[in-house]
């Protein structure tokens, strides 16, 4: 899956401070096709994408960073296979 023009698209931007590793992506009502989250640590920004049918019916999901690995990962965990790096 990747964001095309005819998707209407939320956008969440998330910065590590250092302090907290995992990060809440609020996206409220799902009135839209696609969540995209981009992640900033330091210059380095990640994106990633979601298709609204695989986010849960509340109000966010939770991006969890280890700054040791720089891996992340998503919370609930089942719709990790479902997120898409779009740009490390």
């Amino acid at each position: 899956m990747s964001t095309q023009d005819s998707n209407k698209i939320k956008r969440v931007n998330l910065t590590f401070h250092g302090v907290n590793n995992n990060r809440r992506v609020r996206y409220n009502q799902k009135d839209f096709d696609v969540l995209v989250v981009s992640f900033t640590v330091d210059d380095n920004t990640r994106l990633f994408e979601i298709s609204v049918d695989h986010l849960p019916d509340n109000d966010s999901i939770h991006l969890k960073y280890d700054p040791f690995t720089k891996s992340i990962s998503w919370s609930p965990k089942n719709i990790e296979q479902y997120v898409v790096e779009i740009r490390k």
